[in-house]
């Protein structure tokens, strides 16, 4: 079987879309391009984030990785933002939700500090 490709500019199609779910945002106010992730980063989905982190960084602009939405992320994501980092460098900001399991690992490897990512608060989210 095939795997389809789950990257999307299009956040309506979401709902019909199974992980791993990426969205690309583009924020003209602040001149930035965000990636919003919803699902797992694993061995399996990350080199699906690894295409859509390449194909995020095609321009002079800011980049943003949010994780706020990531529920896990193993040490093959964390390999994905590290080559990230040396790739495009201050260019990249890294997003995760206080507590969440993407922070926690970045946080116990150390990597919070190296890559400077920035703890949002948790939101509660209604369903």
């Amino acid at each position: 079987m095939q795997e389809e490709s789950l990257y999307t500019n299009d956040p309506s199609a979401l709902a019909s879309v199974t992980p791993p779910a990426f969205v690309r945002v583009h924020d003209s106010r602040e001149h930035e391009e965000h990636l919003q992730i919803f699902s797992d980063i694993d061995i399996s989905s990350s080199p699906a984030f690894e295409a859509a982190l390449a194909d995020l960084f095609a321009s002079d602009k800011k980049y943003v990785v949010d994780l706020t939405e990531c529920p896990y992320m193993d040490s093959t994501g964390l390999a994905c933002l590290i080559r990230a980092r040396k790739t495009w460098g201050g260019q990249l900001e890294i997003r995760a939700a206080a507590g969440s399991g993407p922070a926690r690992i970045l946080e116990v490897t150390g990597l919070d500090r190296a890559l400077a990512v920035v703890l949002e608060p948790r939101t509660l989210r209604v369903v």
